[in-house]
């Protein structure tokens, strides 16, 4: 197993087990106290699912390649490497596998626990983006050029 895999298996550990903590987190933080009208709980759930799925869906073609940083790490180790290496990180997959995570593990914790309103709403939040991204990512495979 080359050094760039571990890296990318590290990175995916990390951020699932943070995700994992803050779901676990969720139900006692201070934000999730407040009060939620039921207008705004609405929106916190509607609007991630809507914007994550149409911004997700049209961002397609385009890479996450910041030009200062692929440029160093291709100068470093060889033209095309910073490129593959964003593949095989996959960062869309990973920024919905942590909020799909973060969600679930919130509104799981929040039920064996607090059953808070503003709780729920929260965890709602993350698995409606994470599942708007999910849904982006499964109509890029039905129609090309797929998302990564």
């Amino acid at each position: 197993m080359t050094q760039s895999s571990i890296t990318v298996i590290g990175i995916w550990a990390v951020c699932l087990a943070d995700a994992l903590n803050q779901g676990l987190q969720l139900p006692t933080s201070s934000i999730s106290q407040g009060p939620f009208p039921d207008e705004t709980a609405l929106l916190l759930l509607l609007v991630p699912f809507a914007f994550f799925l149409i911004a997700a869906f049209l961002q397609r073609p385009m890479k996450i390649s910041p030009p200062v940083l692929s440029r160093a790490v291709d100068a470093r180790f060889g033209i095309g490497t910073f490129d593959n290496w964003m593949s095989r990180l996959n960062p869309v997959a990973l920024f919905m596998s942590g909020a799909i995570v973060l969600g679930g593990t919130g509104l799981v914790s929040t039920y064996l626990s607090t059953q808070h309103r503003g709780a729920y709403v929260i965890s709602g939040f993350f698995l409606s983006g994470g599942f708007g991204l999910a849904c982006a990512y499964i109509l890029s495979a039905i129609f090309p050029p797929r998302l990564t």
